[in-house]
């Protein structure tokens, strides 16, 4: 935890859930998550954060427009603590996980639509980094260590829920976009389409970081 404090404040009641070590170096995590109809994918989000141990605050779902309108649930792994003008500390969460919700897929629906509405968002925070780049010259290391920061507005994954057997639909999915975006694949059976396996995920978001 981060503390700005000076010996003369009052302390607050300290967070009941504290950071994990892995919590507190993570950085932000801003994840897209993609599944068609009939999966609800604002339960898998949800469980994805609540059954963290590393996370340590929840906020609710909000919108947020980025060329459409997207449903957006953030949440942190670790807090900040800081003091105002009268010496008084306040704890408060620090939202570095970004988990949104892209519009459901129909299946039977044309890819390429699907295809351009998703790169659409995955690009989107491109354009904010050229507004600060200088194109007249070339990549440089300094560009590189901004767009790998943990602080980076790029996207870190899309997490695509699909089949266990992925259908040629999936497959379309996948061989488009992953050029353009890492991809976290998560199959879910037909029988358990409600139902999240954490660990899977848990374990497949950690490598890819």
């Amino acid at each position: 935890m981060r503390r700005l404090a000076s010996p003369g404040s009052h302390r607050l009641t300290p967070p009941s859930r504290r950071p994990t070590p892995y919590g507190q170096t993570l950085g932000e995590l801003r994840l897209l998550l993609l599944g068609p109809k009939g999966v609800d994918v604002s339960a898998l989000a949800a469980q994805l954060v609540d059954d963290n141990e590393d996370v340590v605050e929840v906020g609710i779902w909000g919108e947020e427009r980025r060329g459409k309108r997207n449903a957006v649930l953030r949440a942190s792994t670790h807090w900040v603590e800081y003091h105002d003008a009268h010496g008084l500390e306040r704890v408060e969460p620090v939202r570095n996980i970004e988990i949104v919700e892209l519009p459901s897929y129909d299946p039977r629906a044309e890819m390429d639509a699907v295809v351009e509405s998703v790169l659409g968002v995955v690009h989107s925070p491109f354009y904010q980094v050229m507004d600060i780049i200088d194109r007249e010259h070339p990549p440089s290391g300094v560009i590189v260590h901004l767009l790998s920061a943990s602080s980076s507005p790029l996207h870190t994954a899309l997490v695509l829920f699909a089949s266990h057997i992925q259908s040629p639909v999936e497959k379309t999915l996948i061989d488009t976009l992953s050029p353009h975006i890492l991809l976290v694949l998560l199959t879910i059976d037909e029988e358990r389409r409600n139902r999240f396996l954490w660990d899977d995920l848990h374990a497949r978001s950690r490598y890819a970081n």
